[in-house]
């Protein structure tokens, strides 16, 4: 009964899976039952887990010493309280911050707050919350990067690929090719056009905005002949992966980590961290599938 079992859903599912199995005559092993709960180290923990599904429940009737109960007002004393009690384990009862864990199901209404009132009381947090894989920074880049000849070189898909912050240009640089693109109505062909016009704008100021235009256009454009009548995904991700290490991704992000960790900002340098990681993996995973 969906009611009364908290693993009806999962029994529901190994069931279906044990029927597709028969169906397909795919050898089925025989079941590994596990008598002794091993999850649990606590006698507490160990009769909530076999008693909070149970119509007929036992009562624990030894004194309770792992387990508390605390009724809060609001998520903010909740957390509030939390922060306390993390503050005393570690002062009063020797406890290192990486042992303790703070378990949600609904991370959107408590990450932020644990965050900013953790931070208040000085208790350095890692938030372990799934993200959308287009959240990463490196797989933004690569689609801003695939957006420009998706969209045929349109003002929008260059510059959110410039502003990825991957292309070794500075703010100023930036902003000067920014303004430029905008004057002359920069879209198609004319991004990779061999002459710019300039009205009006100082030597320096051109010299800048041929080296950005030579900093973006030239790779992209690169890349572009390479992609060029490759048919499968492996041949693909190949030039993909290359044209990160040609354009020393790597090494960037490495200085933006450095630099996050300078300015203390440990929760993006996370991001910067993995994202390496989770983009050849997903690379890899690709050329596999």
């Amino acid at each position: 009964n969906p009611d009364h079992d908290s693993f009806y859903a999962n029994k529901q599912t190994a069931a279906r899976l044990m029927k597709i199995a028969r169906e397909e005559n795919i050898f089925i092993e025989e079941p590994i039952h596990l008598e002794e709960k091993m999850r649990f180290h606590t006698l507490e923990l160990k009769h909530l887990a076999e008693n909070m599904g149970e119509v007929f429940y036992h009562k624990y009737e030894k004194e309770v010493q792992n387990l508390s109960v605390f009724l809060a007002n609001n998520p903010y004393s909740e957390i509030e309280h939390i922060a306390i009690e993390i503050t005393k384990l570690v002062k009063e009862k020797g406890y290192r911050y990486e042992d303790i864990a703070v378990i949600t199901k609904d991370i959107g209404t408590y990450g932020s707050l644990c965050k900013a009132i953790f931070n208040s009381y000085h208790i350095p947090v890692f938030m372990d919350e799934e993200k959308d894989l287009s959240e990463n920074v490196l797989i933004k880049w690569i689609l801003s990067l695939l957006d420009i000849f998706v969209k045929n070189w349109s003002y929008e898909a260059v510059l959110g690929y410039i502003k990825t912050g991957f292309t070794n240009l500075e703010g100023h640089e930036v902003s000067l090719l920014e303004n430029y693109s905008l004057k002359w109505g920069l879209k198609g062909s004319k991004w990779y056009a061999k002459e710019w016009k300039f009205y009006a704008e100082l030597d320096d100021a051109k010299q800048i905005i041929l080296y950005a235009k030579e900093q973006v256009v030239e790779p992209v454009m690169r890349l572009k002949e390479q992609l060029k009548g490759l048919k499968t995904v492996k041949q693909i991700t190949q030039s993909l992966y290359n044209f990160m290490l040609e354009n020393h991704i790597p090494e960037i992000l490495e200085k933006k980590i450095a630099h996050l960790e300078k300015i203390n900002e440990l929760e993006r340098m996370n991001e910067y961290i993995t994202s390496w990681k989770v983009v050849t993996q997903v690379l890899e995973e690709l050329i596999q599938v």
